[in-house]
Formats: C-alpha cells, structure tokens, sequence
C-alpha cells in the first residue's frame, strides 16, 4: 500500500466512506482504506462469541 498521487478523490472500500486525509491505497487494484478500517480485526470475540469480519459483496439484480 502507499499514498496515492495528487489530489484525487477516494472512498474507502471497507466503509464506503469518502476519505478525508491519509489513505493506505493499492496502486495495482485500486483498493483504499482509511487507516483505522485498515486496523479492525478479523474476529471480535468476547469469550462466550466469536464475530468475524466478512468483505460485503453486492449481489446482481
């Protein structure tokens, strides 16, 4: 990941939210993260129930 140039506008793929500031972005593919979606964890688990982080995909109409 690295900061992508000039001062085009991104939306975060994880949120879907406009970013603002830093951004961790994917040169290759295009991906961008803010850097606190960056850092969720995979899995929440309080120790009676495990959540786990999935990638939300739209399906076709």
């Amino acid at each position: 990941m690295q900061i992508p140039p000039g001062n085009t506008p991104h939306y975060c793929n994880a949120c879907e939210k406009d970013v603002n500031g830093f951004v961790y972005h994917c040169k290759s593919c295009g991906f961008d993260l803010h850097p606190c979606c960056a850092k969720l964890p995979m899995v929440l688990n309080d120790g009676e129930m495990k959540l786990y982080l999935y990638r939300k995909v739209s399906s076709p109409l």
